[in-house]
């Protein structure tokens, strides 16, 4: 920006100098307003009934954005709209020629919009400038609303520490609960029907979680033979039929020397049972087993390992699901 200066003495002044100080000014107010990129009321511009008092705006001229004067109005009829006017004031010059001195923007009424004017609203939302300089990361907000805000977040963490407080109270009353049922079942002693109920009631019959549980009971001394009606949940056994028997051995081999069927006897809900299958011929399964992955593969390289767990044990309703993995042999 050009800031014209005066040392002592008396300097000489410049018609050019003068409209340098002109320029530098409206290049500040022009070149601010004009950067929202609309068209709005600076000041005044009060719509009442059918009039409308003076005032200021903003309007997009073929020039640029130039700040406009509005003078009062009356009788108008709405919708109207302001278009930007310019006026050249023109004077003689010492050269004998007659010349611009001066250019006047102002706004003017009119009843047709023929270029993007501004609309001048009878109910005042004419945008203004407080309006515009507004926007989705602009905003003004009051000393009430900033407090209102801070309310709004404490009350939130207040809440959130509480809920999370509350899971924690929660799980550790899990983790009480659960320890009180590990006690139970170590401090048991003799009592073998507690035992296999806990058993039966929080273990998934998977091999892997029995192979745990095995893990776990080592050195405890249980005798396993005081525990009455408990189904053969280890142990390995060779399948002389194509009938799975439930009640047996959790796990069981067969060679299979031909294409073979597949059935199950004295089901057991929850009961699972891996199947072993040596040889190069087709094993299907009844109906009332459900595949869940794999299909057995006849192969001379490779076992058939057979995963089964009984899900309803009902006459008339069977259903077993199972999955293959394959091993090589």
């Amino acid at each position: 920006m050009k800031k014209l200066v005066q040392n002592s003495g008396v300097r000489k002044w410049y018609g050019d100098e003068w409209v340098t100080i002109q320029d530098e000014l409206n290049a500040v107010i022009e070149g601010h307003f004009s950067a929202f990129g609309a068209q709005f009321i600076l000041s005044g511009c009060v719509v009442t009934d059918a009039s409308v008092s003076a005032g200021l705006v903003l309007l997009n001229h073929l020039d640029g954005f130039k700040v406009c004067r509005l003078p009062a109005a009356s009788g108008l009829s709405f919708p109207c709209y302001l278009k930007p006017v310019k006026t050249e004031e023109t004077r003689l010059y010492l050269d004998g020629a007659t010349k611009p001195v001066a250019y006047t923007y102002s706004a003017e009424i009119s009843a047709t919009n023929e270029g993007g004017y501004l609309e001048l609203k009878a109910d005042n939302t004419t945008p203004r400038f407080t309006d515009v300089i507004q926007d989705a990361t602009h905003r003004f907000v009051s000393d009430d609303e900033k407090t209102s805000y801070a309310g709004q977040a404490a009350a939130a963490v207040t809440a959130l520490r509480g809920g999370v407080d509350a899971a924690f109270d929660t799980l550790e009353k899990l983790r009480a609960d659960l320890q009180d049922q590990i006690d139970t079942i170590e401090v048991a002693g003799t009592d073998y029907e507690l035992i296999y109920s806990t058993i039966r009631g929080g273990i998934d019959e998977s091999m892997d979680t029995l192979e745990k549980l095995r893990a776990a009971m080592v050195g405890r001394n249980l005798d396993w033979a005081k525990i009455t009606n408990v189904p053969e949940y280890k142990g390995r056994a060779a399948l002389a039929t194509a009938l799975i028997n439930w009640a047996g051995k959790p796990e069981i081999y067969k060679t299979i020397l031909e294409n073979t069927l597949f059935d199950a006897e004295n089901l057991e809900e929850g009961k699972t049972i891996g199947l072993l299958l040596d040889g190069a011929f087709e094993s299907t399964f009844a109906a009332k087993f459900k595949k869940v992955a794999g299909s057995p593969a006849p192969s001379p390289t490779e076992l058939n390992y057979v995963q089964m767990k009984c899900l309803n044990a009902t006459v008339g309703s069977e259903l077993i699901i199972y999955s293959v993995m394959y091993i090589e042999s």
